[in-house]
């Protein structure tokens, strides 16, 4: 079944005159971060005073997760979903902005009523429907950002000055919203240097001085939000430091 779905995704026609392109590339490259195993990036995927993201991390590479997967094609949202009932999540490829990304809910079978999709999984002894093609606020909704090591520039150290998140979130009491910023010299080694958690209700997610000058940085963020929540871009200052020269 497995090849059966990986040949549905590296041949899947966006139009029908087109040539076939490979979309699953980008989700076959490695399923665990940088920060993995770290004391301090662990504490924030476990705290349940946080979020609680663990187990919607990427616990299998894509080409294993795809044996006995389901796929289902949201066609008002031109979305492909991929869900695999082992897991926790599904793997969601948005045609429109051309990435991947994942859901906090797996599937045990999909059901088409065009235009619309219905997925249906079962908790406990319940039995449950959900329209694939709507999306339901009705509890707060986990997200988590992550970024792949970033060099920012050319020359070898910087120092961040400041990091902001353009965004809006409501606070609220019981799950703050968390930014951290880490940092690494060789980018194998990496050191939390900077977070923050509580934003109130601000459009700027900000974070100041980073503690080290540093080769790499990743920046994680998450937390529960509302429906109102949205997030834009993430603007970063710093300096060059050392470029290069043996002082």
């Amino acid at each position: 079944m497995g090849g059966q779905f990986s040949a549905l995704l590296r041949d899947f026609l966006l139009y029908p005159a087109q040539q076939p392109i490979e979309v699953s590339e980008p989700a076959e490259e490695n399923h665990t971060g940088y920060l993995t195993g770290l004391i301090n990036y662990e504490a924030i995927m476990n705290n349940p005073n946080l979020y609680e993201i663990k187990d919607y991390l990427c616990s299998a590479e894509f080409l294993t997760y795809l044996s006995g997967a389901k796929t289902a094609w949201d066609h008002i949202n031109k979305e492909i979903i991929v869900s695999n009932s082992t897991y926790k999540y599904s793997w969601v490829f948005s045609l429109t902005n051309k990435v991947w990304f994942k859901i906090s809910q797996a599937f045990d079978n999909f059901v088409s009523d065009f235009p619309i999709y219905y997925g249906y999984h079962t908790e406990d002894t319940t039995y449950y429907q959900s329209n694939l093609n709507e999306e339901s606020f009705s509890d707060l909704v986990p997200v988590h950002i992550e970024t792949r090591p970033l060099k920012l520039s050319a020359n070898t150290f910087k120092k961040i000055i400041r990091l902001m998140v353009q965004g809006y979130i409501t606070d609220n009491d019981e799950y703050p919203f968390s930014v951290n910023l880490f940092g690494s010299t060789d980018n194998i080694t990496w050191l939390r240097l900077n977070s923050g958690t509580t934003f109130s209700g601000k459009r700027t997610l900000l974070i100041g001085r980073s503690t080290f000058t540093c080769k790499y940085y990743i920046l994680v963020a998450g937390g529960k939000i509302d429906e109102e929540a949205w997030f834009s871009a993430i603007n970063v200052d710093f300096e060059d430091r050392y470029h290069n020269k043996i002082r």
